[in-house]
């Protein structure tokens, strides 16, 4: 018996069913989209949630870029930050970090 708790214990398929961690996300989400459904249907619109912050843009839930945000902050309260694409070269990145005064190690 204690072999065949082992056996199945072992199985693949077991452990996928009883560990969260290998589960689709779609299903980890069901009680986050009943609780949505549960306060849109209190605030009588399914996406109030939008409106928590209305300077930004759809409200962070739908591809925001963070640093559109964070260039509503005032400067005195970020830290040294420069916007880099994947096609900057080495030292048109160098000379960015040398005008915003970062230095490595970064």
């Amino acid at each position: 018996m204690k072999r065949l708790l082992q056996k199945i214990g072992r199985n693949p398929f077991y452990i996928r069913w009883t560990h969260w961690e290998f589960w689709p996300m779609q299903f980890l989400y069901i009680p986050v989209y009943l609780q949505h459904i549960w306060l849109s249907a209190k605030a009588g619109n399914f996406f109030f949630i939008l409106r928590t912050n209305p300077a930004i843009k759809e409200g962070l839930l739908l591809d925001d870029p963070k640093y559109k945000t964070l260039e509503m902050v005032p400067r005195e309260y970020l830290p040294k930050t420069l916007f880099i694409t994947k096609n900057h070269s080495v030292e048109a990145l160098k000379r960015l970090m040398e005008e915003a005064d970062i230095a490595f190690p970064v």
